[in-house]
């Protein structure tokens, strides 16, 4: 930073259409010289590791097998283009549902949970990514147990959230958690709306009486 400026530069690395390993390699070289260019940030075209024209090849397997483990790169600039990928996402939906009625509200996946941790843990416990990371594998464990799916989610999330050091449970007062949970924003009328992952890429909302929770202790 200079006289309170930041430079900023934008890259479109030559990629190969569904090869994630060539294009990591690729947006990770153009990041380093971005780096070595003086630039504090970096903004790349969405769908950076795939190719943005994959198509059906979308829905494929092995493509997300590919992407997520371009991602997994033990290096600072794999996680800042995972850090990016996911901010550009988020700006997707909110300012296409400013009033937050609709898809915006996919981005409370392991909310519901993860508020009550951090009002259990007093907000000076647990911090909020690491409240969330356990609401939301709590979540997935709620959704197997109740016939919704994403073991095949709960299965990829939890090896990457322990890579980053986030936990995937926590082991609170659950009589505390199921007070802190019912007083929710997403509550009302005795039911809370949440948000369910059947598969990677797939949320989506259902809204569920808010005793069906603590029926199976996720």
């Amino acid at each position: 930073m200079k006289n309170g400026f930041l430079k900023v530069c934008t890259l479109s690395p030559a990629l190969r259409v569904a090869d994630c390993a060539y294009n990591t390699q690729e947006t990770i070289a153009a990041m380093q010289q971005a780096a070595q260019d003086g630039a504090a940030l970096a903004v790349f075209p969405e769908l950076g590791l795939t190719g943005y024209t994959c198509s059906d090849l979308f829905l494929q397997q092995p493509l997300l097998d590919a992407a997520e483990q371009g991602l997994r790169s033990d290096s600072g600039e794999a996680l800042t283009a995972l850090v990016a990928a996911c901010g550009r996402a988020k700006l997707h939906l909110v300012s296409g549902d400013a009033e937050d009625h609709g898809a915006r509200r996919l981005l409370n996946f392991g909310h519901t949970f993860g508020h009550g941790y951090e009002a259990v843990g007093g907000y000076d416990t647990w911090t909020h990514g690491e409240a969330v990371a356990a609401g939301m594998c709590r979540t997935l464990r709620w959704q197997i147990a109740n016939g919704y799916g994403g073991a095949d989610v709960l299965a990829r999330l939890e090896p990457l959230l322990t890579r980053y050091g986030l936990p995937t449970a926590i082991d609170c007062d659950e009589a505390a958690l199921r007070r802190c949970v019912g007083h929710d924003k997403k509550t009302a009328g005795g039911t809370v709306q949440l948000v369910i992952v059947r598969r990677m890429g797939q949320g989506e909302l259902v809204t569920v009486p808010l005793s069906d929770l603590w029926e199976d202790k996720a």
